[in-house]
């Protein structure tokens, strides 16, 4: 199999279950042919793909060179997509190339802007006419367009972005739409309908903070601004602190602002709790591989105590990491909350455990700078292992905190 995906640095690829993985891998052949299928927007020179391959009719095959065929070919820029499948033939192995060629951009559009000039956001934007069309880093520029007007107060900005097809063969128009909203500095942060826990303990876990011109520190950040995403994520930080206290279905109903003067607004959470509940039981459902009394000791929530849902983001974690850490990557847990009786409601937690995984190949894709031999010795997972998704999150932790790259992507392909 070949891990055939876009990647930021990593990207890992696990096969179906076998007896014993290491046998499992193939045995050296001769190629017979290389079949090379081309789509997507732009066309390109089938010679020019085949230049970038070793993999060449004749010659030998063998995985390790598929694997440096594939980062050459999206050290290209050209190709959105490379997929890899191999077929037994007589005398050797067919290899099948299937190439998605990306567009270039022909033209960059902003629409609804008034704040900032289409220069300046160009220049935010950091995209020109010519490159080729990467939906990463025209999302990544989206981000930035987003982060300029949040940077200067206009926490309601809602940037969104469509590619348009040009006359010119191949080519693209990229068309930012922009909502700038208001500006609007906070003043103030209240609670209404709330009993259960402490203002300035719900405050100091929010990532809003109110605007105090005395305070020097603010004038070198963003404390104060309305930033809409950070407010989206104080909504749920406030409904599950709330939750936290047994408060099954407390939900913030809206955020209402009031003006103050200019561009200052008060931030009132208005929040509905509802009734207190415990915890009547807690079940696990869909346990084959294992036994509910292996998993039962991890459980942070337990039959009567106090509803919790950040308890019960713990206890879906742990399952998931039981098994994934077992080489049942594909393992799932769907949690539900049914009634239990008068102020009580049952936990059932329901697994769908997949199938045994081993890794096969381990494909490094977008490291420029960085050697492979330095970014392999940082992984706690090697090919013929077993699927470890713990090792795996343990990895990319290692490798963001080398400080060497803007993202590190870890993706599976279990195909081929």
């Amino acid at each position: 199999m070949i891990c055939a995906g876009a990647f930021s640095a990593i990207c890992y690829s696990a096969v179906a279950p076998a007896d014993n993985p290491e046998t499992a891998l193939p045995a050296k052949k001769m190629v017979k042919e290389v079949q090379v299928i081309m789509s997507g927007p732009s066309a390109l020179d089938e010679s020019r793909i085949r230049a970038q391959m070793a993999t060449r009719e004749g010659g030998p095959f063998s995985d390790e060179m598929l694997e440096r065929d594939i980062k050459n070919l999206y050290g290209t820029g050209t190709i959105e997509s490379v997929d890899i499948t191999t077929q037994d033939v007589a005398g050797g192995v067919k290899v099948i190339v299937k190439i998605v060629a990306r567009g270039a951009i022909g033209e960059i559009v902003f629409r609804g802007n008034i704040k900032f000039k289409e220069s300046k956001l160009k220049s935010k934007a950091e995209l020109k006419s010519g490159d080729p069309v990467d939906e990463a880093k025209i999302y990544i520029a989206q981000n930035k367009i987003r982060e300029a007007y949040a940077d200067d107060g206009y926490g309601d900005v809602k940037v969104s972005y469509k590619t348009e097809a040009m006359p010119q063969k191949g080519t693209v128009r990229v068309v930012f739409n922009i909502s700038e909203g208001e500006k609007g500095i906070i003043n103030g942060i209240r609670f209404e309908g709330l009993t259960t826990v402490k203002e300035s303990k719900l405050r100091a876990k929010m990532k809003l903070r109110v605007y105090h011109s005395y305070n020097p520190l603010q004038w070198f950040g963003k404390s104060g601004d309305l930033d809409n995403e950070e407010l989206q994520e104080d909504i749920r930080t406030v409904e599950r602190a709330v939750q936290d206290q047994g408060y099954v279905y407390a939900k913030v109903l809206q955020v209402r602002r009031e003006p103050v003067k200019k561009d200052r607004v008060n931030l009132v959470f208005v929040i509905e709790e509802g009734k207190r509940y415990n915890v009547a039981d807690v079940t696990l459902e869909g346990i084959k591989i294992f036994t509910p009394e292996e998993l039962r000791p991890g459980l942070t929530l337990a039959t009567g105590s106090r509803y919790s849902a950040t308890s019960i983001a713990a206890d879906e974690k742990m399952i998931s990491d039981y098994y994934g850490s077992r080489g049942y990557a594909d393992a799932r847990v769907e949690t539900s909350v049914l009634p239990g009786g008068p102020e009580s409601v049952k936990i059932l937690y329901r697994v769908t455990e997949g199938e045994k995984s081993f890794i096969r190949l381990v494909n490094i894709q977008g490291n420029d700078k960085v050697k492979d031999r330095v970014i392999r010795r940082e992984l706690a997972f090697a090919p013929g292992e077993e699927f470890n998704t713990v090792r795996v999150n343990a990895s990319k932790n290692r490798l963001e905190n080398m400080g060497y790259f803007s993202q590190v992507d870890f993706r599976n392909n279990s195909t081929g």
